[in-house]
This record gives structure tokens, sequence and C-alpha cells, in this order.
């Protein structure tokens, strides 16, 4: 007995249907899971791309930054909405009201640090070690013409 010669296609067709289901899934979850790291969120761990090998000792980074102005004599003051990069990843981080970034996965080892304060002049940290587990850096800018910045310990 002979099959109909639309019965080959229909085969085809439902091949063909359920290659493009396959690959719509695929590109909906993949979607899903890029809008979950778009997800503003301050606690939220946000990897940093650092092209070093698989074994390398991980920490946890969060970098506050307090603004001072010499000329008001006011005490040290959380600097909100500064902008925060680690020289060699291309992404920036804002602080919150409180003057932190979200927490930072990255590589242990020396980092350098580019933070712009509004109303301050560019501090830029070199040598900030980064050793491993939950750390905290904590940066003072001075709102003065020449920018002068320092870690506190």
């Amino acid at each position: 007995m002979q099959k109909p010669a639309f019965m080959g296609s229909c085969k085809a067709a439902c091949c063909a249907a359920a290659l493009v289901a396959a690959f719509a899934a695929a590109a909906l979850a993949g979607g899903a899971a890029a809008a979950q790291r778009d997800v503003p969120a301050e606690e939220t761990k946000k990897e940093t791309k650092q092209p070093d090998s698989e074994k390398e000792r991980r920490a946890t980074l969060t970098i506050e930054v307090l603004v001072v102005d010499p000329e008001t004599k006011k005490e040290r003051q959380p600097a909100e909405d500064a902008t925060v990069s680690i020289v060699g990843i291309e992404d920036r981080y804002r602080t919150n009201d409180k003057g932190r970034t979200m927490r930072l996965e990255i590589a242990t080892g020396k980092i350098a640090l580019n933070i712009k304060v509004i109303g301050a002049d560019l501090c830029k940290l070199q040598d900030v070690s980064v050793v491993g587990g939950d750390q905290v850096v904590r940066v003072l800018v001075e709102k003065t013409e020449k920018g002068k910045c320092r870690r506190l310990e």
C-alpha cells in the first residue's frame, strides 16, 4: 500500500514546527535569565567579567563612598548617586542613598577604582586589595578643586 504524497510533507512540517518551538523556548529562557540579571537590587550579586582561570579565588565586594566638604565643615556624608568603576571592567556602578554599590563578585587580587562624586573631581585609587569573602572598601572623597580621596580602613 502506497502512502499519499502529502503524508511525507506533513511529517517534515511537524518536525520543522517542533524545531521552531524548541528554539523559541530556548530564546525565551535566555531572555528571562538576562532580565533577572538586570534587576537592580541592592543585595544582588553582580559577577564581573575578568579573564582568569576557573580555580581563582573570588570575593564579594561592596564599595562605600563617603564625601566631605571642607568648606562647610560638615561630617562625612554618604555619596549618593556617585559612579564607581573598576579599571579594566566596562561596567559602571551607582551608589545608593547610603553611598554603597551593589555587591560585586570579583576575583581576588589588586584592583584600581575610579570614583566620580557629583561636585568633585574624579577620584582614582590604585592597588586596592581584594582578599576574599565579603569585603567592604570605604573611600572618602573631598569636595575640593583638587579632588582628594583616600581609602578608609
